[in-house]
């Protein structure tokens, strides 16, 4: 499991009350723990509807059964690996969308969602600031969905 220096002071929030920043801390410590309990390969998978489904005209809108799909071929390039997925999104998201895959669905706050998408071992998503940052701030290869803008 990565070992991140991820700190109290790491965490920028609204509100600069410690306690909030160690709650998020604990938050993102505890969804880690849980995604990974089951795997050994953990891949951040950032979902973004919100917005992105007319950003654009949606050209980086993806529908759930799109991000299953790269999640599949994930699995196949990692036939000897026990592979699991965290799902971060911005709108809730149905566990039987995504059939027999070992999915940990966050239902936690943005803040936590991208610190925790920094500690998996690969992120994919549309090209967003939020996949971007996650990926940078934990050293996570990044993969951007982008075939709907070529």
């Amino acid at each position: 499991m990565k070992d991140l220096p991820l700190k109290e002071q790491d965490l920028t929030l609204k509100d600069q009350d410690p306690h909030l920043k160690v709650k998020a801390l604990d938050q993102v410590n505890a969804l880690i723990t849980q995604a990974r309990e089951n795997c050994n390969v953990l891949v951040g998978v950032h979902i973004r509807h919100g917005d992105y489904r007319y950003f654009c005209d949606g050209v980086m809108y993806y529908e759930t059964e799109e991000y299953v799909h790269v999640m599949t071929a994930l699995e196949k390039q990692l036939p000897n690996q026990k592979v699991g997925f965290l799902v971060c999104s911005d709108e809730p998201q149905n566990p039987e969308n995504f059939g027999a895959m070992e999915v940990t669905i966050s239902k936690n706050s943005p803040i936590v969602d991208m610190y925790a998408l920094g500690k998996c071992d690969y992120i994919f998503g549309p090209n967003s600031s939020f996949s971007h940052w996650a990926s940078f701030y934990g050293s996570v290869p990044l993969h951007i969905l982008d075939w709907k803008a070529a």
